[in-house]
Parts: C-alpha cells; structure tokens; sequence
C-alpha cells in the first residue's frame, strides 16, 4: 500500500463501486460521475443502502432533486460528519455537477462503507 494517499482514488474504480451500491433502486441509472447524480436519488440510494433507517427511500419523488440532494447532504453531513461540497439547490440545477467536487465527495463514502457487505437490496 501507498502511505498516506487515502484520498487518491481512481474515479473510475469510484464510480464502479457506486454502480455497485446503486444497483437495482428505482430511477437511479449511474453511468458517471456527474449528470447521474442531479436528481439526487443516487446519492439518497448510497447511504439508504448502508442505512436504510436514514433515509426512506420509497417515499422520494424524482422530480424532487432539490429535496433529494439537500436530505442526502443533510443526512451525510449529520451522520457521517460528511461536509457537502455544494448546495441541493445548485446540484439541481446545474447542467452538470462538478466532477472534481463529486469525486471528493462520493470518496469519502467510498473510504467509509467500502469495508461493509453488501446488503442485498
């Protein structure tokens, strides 16, 4: 192992492993590291995955982006002391989520839950 790099991890071994997590919730398709996560649902499916008492993930509406990203960093930030990179309000309506600041923030569940067994869904 490298030292103290934790935080240098391919996007691409991230975003596989996100696929990995959100496989099979409803409306979550994730194909990248940007556009799949504005409605918010993906973000909501990983920690619902890991705590499903979090988050009731039936109950979102995919319309919702707003809500559904601002409840994930919500929950993310007050259970995991995940601080969000940006704003409910901004993930919606950006035409695309940063990608630098979606990286850092998906691997900091990645570096969290990585260690935990799949649940099947």
């Amino acid at each position: 192992g490298s030292s103290g790099s934790s935080g240098d991890i391919r996007p691409s071994k991230l975003l596989t492993w996100c696929q990995q997590q959100t496989e099979g919730y409803q409306h979550v398709n994730v194909t990248d590291l940007t556009t799949s996560w504005r409605s918010g649902l993906a973000l909501c499916a990983i920690i619902h995955r890991f705590r499903p008492e979090l988050i009731n993930f039936d109950s979102l509406n995919e319309d919702d982006a707003v809500e559904n990203n601002q409840l994930a960093f919500d929950v993310a930030e007050r259970e995991f002391g995940i601080p969000p990179v940006t704003t409910g309000k901004e993930m919606a309506s950006a035409q695309e989520p940063d990608k630098l600041s979606m990286v850092m923030y998906l691997s900091k569940f990645y570096e969290l839950f990585r260690g935990t067994p799949l649940r099947p869904v």
